[in-house]
């Protein structure tokens, strides 16, 4: 029987390696996506001699629109089908909306949008005839939340929530399962990026999870055939709260820090 094949973008740190090494422990064989090379081809060999499985490394920046098609052109000359995609490569500008140059968003939109959905509709064909397959596509808690002044990443993530949605609906009478996955605070690196690390590691302990808990949750999720899980109790009741209670009431008793901190939270 041939081992299925798993593609993870931002594979090189955080929820992607997380994921990698999960995926690989379940017996995927795995292509890795991330700008990395280097650090994807050390994480490939490891992977490849603790669980025998294969990988293969692409060097990918998907914050250009060309990026999809370049892999699974190479994909294809490798005669590779992807069984199980998690989409989670991210990132969060660090400057409101009008400060930002037009090609900085344009960039910030292709990695969070429109290349999660075109990775998405390379997959899907192939996964619908074959009628079995998953796709994760890592969204947020931010998906829930009142939005942040001049920020396009909670609306970036309300988007691949709704997208995960629809095509869940889609995939379902085909074995075609899809789940936005949808953290909290994470230890990743991704606040290091960010600079903002000394300031949300001021939040309560309970209000963190590591990476290997989240994406565990996130794939038993997937293969039951959710199609949203909220990662952790204290996350699922942050995010009833905010869909419970207006926005002008939110606004009073939550510290605006607090709000703008809780968006950029995952990845």
């Amino acid at each position: 029987m041939l081992k299925k094949t798993a593609l993870v973008t931002g594979a090189s740190s955080g929820i992607g390696l997380a994921f990698a090494k999960l995926l690989a422990a379940k017996g995927y064989n795995l292509v890795l996506c991330a700008r990395r090379k280097e650090r994807l081809i050390a994480i490939g060999e490891e992977l490849e001699k603790k669980f025998s499985v294969r990988t293969y490394s692409i060097q990918a920046d998907l914050s250009k629109r060309e990026t999809p098609d370049e892999i699974f052109k190479e994909l294809k000359s490798k005669d590779i089908t992807i069984d199980f995609l998690v989409n989670n490569a991210g990132l969060s500008l660090k400057r409101k909306f009008s400060r930002n140059s037009w090609e900085e968003i344009d960039d910030f939109m292709n990695l969070m949008m429109v290349n999660v959905t075109k990775l998405c509709h390379l997959v899907m064909p192939s996964m619908k005839e074959k009628k079995q397959g998953h796709i994760v596509n890592v969204s947020s808690i931010a998906a829930f939340v009142p939005e942040d002044s001049g920020s396009l990443y909670t609306a970036s993530k309300k988007y691949v929530s709704s997208l995960s949605v629809a095509l869940a609906k889609e995939g379902e009478p085909y074995g075609v399962n899809v789940l936005a996955l949808c953290p909290g605070f994470t230890h990743t690196e991704f606040h290091k990026v960010l600079g903002n690390k000394e300031k949300v590691e001021k939040f309560p302990k309970i209000m963190w999870m590591t990476s290997d808990r989240v994406v565990e949750e996130g794939y038993d999720a997937v293969i039951k055939g959710k199609r949203i899980h909220i990662n952790g109790l204290v996350n699922k009741v942050i995010c009833f709260i905010f869909h419970m209670i207006p926005e002008c009431i939110i606004k009073i008793i939550t510290p605006k820090k607090m709000l703008e901190d809780s968006y950029k939270s995952d990845h």
